[in-house]
């Protein structure tokens, strides 16, 4: 399994973008598809996050539980003494919400780490522990963004407790676990595509859903390998309600990348050159 959040990668870089300058800006804002109006790509961001913001304002009825938490947060951490331009800032500040926090990279690199990671996992309800690794900070460190977004909602269709029991989950290297696996008899959007049968499961609200792909036997690389936006898009566009039972296994899964080779293999190399 793969976790990640396209839309935290993308304000991240964002965030840096915005003190970019030269042949760095040029290749970033080319392998970001960022447009050309700097300041108008940075007032879309905080569009996109004012809006984020209010989908989990509705209000829903008792019976049905609370509405979805979405919590979108950067934060700047800046060494102490260093001088950055104040156009930068200001625009960290005012499309970012992100302000400057002060630490001693120079002096201190690992308890500076030990600071952010605590402020990550405060954010996420210590769902994110270690953002940082050892090693992450050092005493040339001069600035570190953060993004962290939390997402929690309750299943506009509840699974029954009572109704959840050991079941088969078949793993892509064809060898079997027993988990603990809910159950559900609903109606729900559903459909097919190439090599997959999809689901969709609604949120309190129904603002947002998870999808659940499930490819055919021996064609998860397939499925995977196909899997972009527009393709997405056209499963989900093509489902329609129907009536069934759905199995499925509780999980937990955490996932960490580093992206410096994959966006220099875009073009991105400036920034990665050590200059």
């Amino acid at each position: 399994n793969v976790f990640v959040s396209p839309h935290s990668i993308s304000l991240a870089l964002a965030m840096t973008y915005a003190g970019a300058a030269g042949n760095t800006a040029t290749q970033m804002r080319d392998v970001l598809r960022f447009g050309a109006d700097h300041a108008a790509t940075h007032e879309a961001f905080n569009a996109l996050d004012l809006e984020l913001a209010i989908r989990g304002d509705e209000i829903v009825p008792d019976d049905q539980g609370n509405p979805f938490e979405l919590s979108v947060v950067n934060a700047a951490w800046g060494q102490t003494g260093y001088t950055f331009l104040p156009g930068y800032l200001d625009v960290l500040a005012l499309n970012y919400g992100a302000g400057i926090r002060l630490l001693d990279f120079a002096a201190q690199p690992d308890p500076s780490r030990l600071v952010i990671n605590d402020w990550v996992a405060d954010q996420s309800n210590d769902r994110i522990k270690d953002l940082l690794p050892p090693n992450s900070i050092s005493d040339l460190t001069r600035l570190v963004l953060t993004n962290v977004i939390y997402f929690k909602a309750n299943w506009m269709n509840q699974f029954d407790k009572a109704a959840t029991q050991d079941g088969v989950f078949h793993r892509n290297d064809g060898s079997t676990v027993t988990v603990p696996t809910m159950h559900i008899n609903e109606d729900l959007a559903y459909g097919t595509a190439a090599d997959c049968q999809f689901v969709a499961l609604p949120y309190v609200g129904g603002q947002v859903a998870m999808y659940v792909i499930v490819p055919d036997a021996g064609r998860f690389d397939v499925v995977e390998a196909a899997l972009d936006g527009p393709t997405l898009g056209q499963m989900i566009g093509g489902a329609t309600m129907a009536h069934g039972k759905l199995a499925l296994p509780k999980f937990t899964f955490e996932f960490s990348s580093v992206l410096n080779d994959a966006l220099a293999g875009m073009g991105m190399t400036d920034a990665f050159d050590g200059d």
